[in-house]
């Protein structure tokens, strides 16, 4: 999920939804191909063919891991639309993030439980995609199964409220904004 200026260019736009890439996206793309590299040497996929073998399982891994993320913002953007927030733009950088209106002041969005809800629907999708993925393995060491590593791994890591924009941040920002202070 992402406020903010934008900084990319926008490659797609249909009605209010735009689509926007932003320079870092090639970063983000290296990192699944070497991970898939990885994981194919790690799982032993050259019985393929060789060389070949690796490719095939470094481009499976990159995509299973682009679609789980994906996933993940599709969460934010379904849990938005419950609280009539609509997506109006996707961000693919090195990450992605899917931009949502905000909530009109007194609305049923404009709460921290439904500010928390959509914050959360983002890595509660990344842990239904692992999920999936998992079951979905035939062995440990396939692509799905390391991508399925890599969603739950999303997912936790997008709860801890540690950077500015994780998901952990927003709830922590959304339940601390709605307590009254006790000291000044």
């Amino acid at each position: 999920m992402e406020s903010g200026t934008r900084r990319g260019a926008v490659v797609l736009r249909v009605g209010h939804f735009a689509i926007e890439i932003r320079r870092s996206w090639a970063v983000l793309l290296t990192a699944y191909l070497i991970g898939g590299c990885v994981t194919a040497l790690a799982g032993g996929h050259t019985e393929v063919g060789g060389r070949d073998g690796i490719v095939v399982a470094a481009l499976a891994f990159a995509v299973l891991a682009f679609a789980a993320a994906l996933f993940h913002e599709v969460g934010h953007a379904l849990a938005g639309a419950a609280f009539g927030r609509r997506a109006v733009g996707l961000v693919l950088k090195a990450g992605a993030a899917v931009r949502i209106e905000e909530a009109a002041p007194g609305s049923r969005g404009a709460t921290a439980w439904a500010e928390s809800l959509v914050a959360l629907s983002g890595p509660l999708a990344s842990a239904l995609i692992g999920l999936a993925y998992y079951n979905v393995s035939s062995a440990v060491t396939s692509p799905f199964a390391w991508a399925a590593l890599l969603a739950f791994v999303d997912g936790l890591v997008n709860l801890v409220p540690v950077v500015a924009n994780s998901d952990g941040n927003r709830v922590l920002l959304a339940l601390t904004r709605s307590r009254p202070r006790l000291v000044d």
